[in-house]
């Protein structure tokens, strides 16, 4: 099961790797 706390962590977690990887 996901709650809402686990699933706002991955989403910011894989937003902030994208940025880093982009930049």
């Amino acid at each position: 099961m996901i709650d809402r706390t686990t699933q706002m962590n991955s989403f910011v977690f894989h937003y902030t790797a994208t940025i880093a990887m982009t930049s």
